[in-house]
């Protein structure tokens, strides 16, 4: 599993965390009887879309309210407040979902990577791919302060992977893992801003990102 740690110079080296408590749904503690399957099914999909509209209306502007948010979500505002009774509790589920995606996504990304170089090419790749979820999470480093869920935990797994990289030749050997690793993450959250903002395709921001970081910007 993947870890995080929040630095000052790293918007995003608390990138990925290996493990976090779940967010119980208000209402499941109000009554324990189960649910048909059909009726759960459906709140899980009605939850998940509201929960996902957060993230991308939050991702670019963190006032937006939870009216707005069930207008994009295509649900109704009584919808909503059932599943979520206030703004805080909204935030708390999308704070756990878009770090499960981050932790899945980028454990994912390297798994059966034949290489480090491969693994980092396809760890970036994937990171830029979810920009709405990185937006969210790190555009205001300072947005989930205190919170419970937002733990702050020494990242393990990519200056692994970048010791290894570079005794395989592919990146220089005589810089820092903690510069190459902010280097990194600030790429991957540049390139999630250019895809948000729509400056860039996620393709082309990937491909650039990629470039950037193992070639440099130079003409030569």
């Amino acid at each position: 599993h993947a870890s995080s740690t929040m630095t000052h110079w790293c918007p995003i080296l608390n990138q990925v965390c290996c493990r976090y408590p779940s967010v119980v749904d208000s209402l499941g503690q109000v009554n324990d009887a189960p649910e048909p399957a059909a009726v759960s099914g459906v709140r899980l999909r009605t939850r998940q879309a509201i929960v996902s509209a957060a993230i991308a209306a939050w991702a670019t502007d963190f006032s937006t309210s939870l009216g707005d948010i069930a207008d994009r979500a295509d649900v109704s505002r009584s919808t909503l407040h059932r599943h979520f009774p206030d703004r805080q509790s909204l935030v708390d589920a999308a704070l756990v979902e878009a770090r499960s995606v981050l932790e899945r996504q980028a454990s994912e990304a390297v798994d059966g990577c034949e290489s480090a170089r491969a693994a980092l090419e396809s760890l970036m790749r994937v990171i830029i791919g979810i920009d709405d979820v990185i937006v969210f999470l790190f555009a205001d480093p300072h947005r989930f302060d205190g919170h419970p869920e937002w733990a702050e935990e020494e990242d393990q797994m990519l200056p692994e992977v970048l010791s290894r990289a570079q005794k395989d030749g592919a990146i220089a050997d005589d810089l820092e893992t903690r510069w190459l690793a902010g280097v990194f993450y600030s790429l991957c959250f540049v390139g999630a801003v250019s895809i948000a903002g729509g400056v860039m395709s996620r393709r082309r921001a990937a491909d650039v990102a990629v470039r950037t970081f193992f070639s440099g910007v130079g003409a030569d």
